[in-house]
């Protein structure tokens, strides 16, 4: 499921259909996998397939990192860093530190570096 879900939305030998990329995703998800929540949170943070709506997405997101998902952590960090809505500094911080402690690099040093950052 999760690897048709990544053909679709890629358009990885087949054509890209991002309806179809998000059923197969929501099929996945549904039955715990990771990074299917997570990619699906990214779908609906972008609007891609689907109407955006941010709350969804970080909801995702979180059921993504609490099951492992270092990338999901990290997007929770930039969201709580960059947000007009929920700005959170502390609460960006914490994520890039669970991100880093996933294995992402990046969460790292973000977290290392959090009162210097610029983050776009």
């Amino acid at each position: 499921m999760y690897n048709l879900a990544v053909a679709y939305f890629q358009g990885d030998g087949v054509q890209q259909n991002y309806q179809k990329a998000h059923a197969w995703y929501q099929k996945a998800a549904d039955m715990g996998h990771a990074s299917a929540k997570y990619n699906l949170g990214s779908m609906y943070f972008y609007g891609q397939g689907v109407a955006a709506n941010q709350s969804h997405a970080l909801a995702l997101w979180q059921q993504a990192a609490k099951q492992g998902n270092a990338k999901a952590a990290h997007n929770i960090g930039v969201y709580y860093y960059k947000s007009n809505l929920e700005q959170n500094k502390a609460a960006a911080k914490q994520w890039f530190l669970v991100s880093c402690q996933l294995g992402l690099s990046d969460g790292c040093i973000k977290h290392d570096n959090f009162d210097k950052l610029m983050i776009n």
